[in-house]
């Protein structure tokens, strides 16, 4: 009996708050992060039911989110696998929901998009939103699906929009409908496309393809190489798997569809176009940009993401450590070091000066308070440049960041001389912050470079009529 109410318990507790919740808190809970590491009230929520649980030895017998451990059978520490448990544990891919093909439906885009907290909705997100509205540009029914089991208030969706002023209107450019529950199947027209926006949508996508017409490819929005987010494994198979399908590719960044094309496999027969992502800040007027640096201490910050191994933490961390041991910030009198992005966390450069984390910033903040900034160093061990870069040398700041396959150097420069580009080893990285602090002061230069920035300030530019045509040529 108590064997079955574990089981019934973790299912229940998994299903309520959704898969990516309870692993990102029960990561945070068993290396002791804290719940400041946790982005959004769901994931906050089940770190403190863990907590809560602890102290009457609850948590470890009903809350295990990657094996169910039951301990008490038969002294064994029997691990316990179902049809469901495994199923969730890969990402539903084998257990999408049921389509419905109705011929009086009307004729949409299904854009399908995962699990997200609005309160910490990453750029992402952001992307797929902009890429909705641009199909509906081209003339076409857009349909936001939700296809993952988490708490959605639409309600609640909509007041949180209208912090974001370019996506307050989004609800009224695009349906948005909830499936997630899986209370019906999704209805779809016999003439509907669709939009994998991750790995394991692009499993939905498939099945909705094929149920409409198995003929025709649907868009996959790939955002990174996400089979290198796993070790050698199941998801790692999967995810590879996804890049196989019948597709049209809209890839971020020219880096990314570069090294995708490499891959004969994933390119054959499929029509792949690359754009870039635009830039969230604000570059001001030279009189602010000016009277912002002169007569303050200069601001080093860092994109600081620990529980995310692309941005590669621990390498960023050790460089600035040996950075400051080596003097490249003087006596450190007249600078003020940060930390931005995901994380509680403290990085001690000295008994007295250490890297403090700033909190979380909504989309305005962020937008508003880059150029703040002096030198940023900020890497990723991927082929995409991520956003985080562009964002900073587009408002001044001199930022340090990683060459990667086919993200080197030339690519980088030829979009800002604000940019520096090391070999991801602390030494090199290391050399180009001193070079990057040996500019600090060149306040014009800054400013110069950041207005040439060859990169787009809005989503308005990013478009080409390259990217229309690859709608056409998928929908129509």
């Amino acid at each position: 009996m108590l064997i079955k109410i574990v089981r019934i318990s973790n299912v229940a507790f998994f299903e309520f708050f959704g898969q990516d919740s309870c692993r990102a808190a029960l990561s945070a809970y068993q290396e002791n992060r804290g719940w400041s590491s946790l982005q959004g009230r769901k994931q906050k929520t089940v770190y403190l039911l863990l907590k809560v649980g602890n102290f009457v030895w609850l948590t470890n017998k009903l809350l295990q989110i990657r094996h169910i451990d039951i301990s008490l059978t038969q002294g064994r520490g029997l691990q316990i696998y179902d049809k469901h448990l495994l199923n969730l544990m890969t990402n539903r891919i084998f257990d999408m929901p049921d389509v419905h093909v109705d011929p009086n439906a009307p004729i949409r885009v299904n854009v399908l998009l995962p699990a997200f907290s609005i309160e910490s909705i990453s750029a992402g997100f952001f992307g797929v939103f902009n890429v909705a509205r641009f199909i509906k540009q081209c003339g076409y029914q857009v349909r936001i699906v939700l296809f993952d089991n988490f708490h959605y208030s639409q309600e609640l969706f909509r007041n949180s929009l209208r912090n974001f002023p370019s996506f307050s209107n989004l609800l009224e450019e695009v349906e948005i409908e909830y499936i997630g529950e899986r209370q019906a199947p999704l209805t779809v027209s016999p003439n509907d496309g669709v939009v994998a926006t991750v790995w394991y949508s692009a499993y939905f996508a498939e099945k909705i393809q094929k149920t409409i017409n198995p003929q025709r490819p649907f868009l996959y929005l790939i955002q990174d190489y996400e089979t290198a987010f796993f070790p050698f494994s199941s998801l790692n198979a999967f995810s590879d798997r996804a890049y196989l399908m019948s597709y049209n590719a809209l890839v971020s960044t020219a880096t990314l569809l570069t090294y995708m094309q490499q891959f004969k496999r994933f390119c054959a027969g499929k029509q792949m176009v690359s754009f870039d992502n635009a830039c969230s800040s604000i570059l001001p007027s030279w009189e602010t940009f000016k009277n912002t640096k002169q007569g303050r201490k200069k601001r080093f910050v860092f994109y600081s993401r620990p529980a995310v191994n692309r941005n590669m933490f621990e390498l960023a961390a050790l460089s600035i450590i040996q950075a400051f041991d080596e003097g490249a910030f003087g006596d450190a009198s007249d600078w003020e070091f940060y930390g931005m992005g995901l994380g509680d966390v403290e990085i001690k450069l000295s008994p007295q000066m250490s890297i403090t984390q700033i909190p979380r910033m909504t989309l305005k903040e962020y937008e508003e308070s880059m150029y703040a900034f002096d030198v940023c160093l900020s890497l990723m061990a991927s082929p995409h440049p991520s956003i985080v870069p562009f964002d900073l040398a587009s408002v001044g700041g001199l930022v340090v960041t990683n060459h990667f396959a086919t993200k080197d150097a030339a690519y980088f420069n030829n979009i800002s001389k604000n940019i520096f580009v090391a070999e991801p080893f602390p030494a090199d990285i290391v050399r180009s912050i001193k070079e990057a602090v040996a500019k600090v002061d060149d306040f014009e230069g800054r400013y110069k470079n950041a207005q040439a920035t060859n990169y787009p300030n809005s989503w308005n530019e990013v478009w080409k009529q390259e990217h229309v045509d690859l709608i056409n040529n998928t929908f129509k």
